[in-house]
């Protein structure tokens, strides 16, 4: 099972306000509910305009993580056709660490809560 809320995720076009701050909302299309559900929040500084890409790159986490692990499918099928070894610094240690950092294992591709 996954341990974060499914995908797609987008940014919503909803700015939410709290405590005199400015929030983007992270949102997915809930289908059983037939609506919208805000996720997550992120900071937005209304002079600077910092924060949309912050949201951005974050809803764009599940998708990502997906591209990620068929990646990593992909180079280690070509790897073993072609009798390579990763040895640690390579392009699969660099894809593991990155999925080892979003929670995922490697070995199972399921998410650590």
């Amino acid at each position: 099972m996954s341990a974060h809320t499914p995908g797609p995720w987008f940014v919503s076009g909803v700015r939410i306000k709290m405590d005199r701050q400015v929030f983007h909302g992270i949102a997915r299309y809930d289908e059983a509910k037939k609506q919208d559900e805000t996720i997550a929040c992120v900071g937005y500084d209304t002079r600077t305009g910092l924060g949309m890409a912050d949201a951005r790159l974050i809803a764009a986490a599940p998708t990502l993580i997906e591209a990620l692990q068929e990646a990593r499918t992909q180079i280690a099928l070509l790897q073993s056709m072609r009798g390579i070894v990763d040895t640690g610094c390579g392009t699969l240690s660099i894809i593991d660490a990155a999925l080892a950092k979003a929670g995922v294992k490697v070995e199972t591709g399921e998410e650590v809560a």
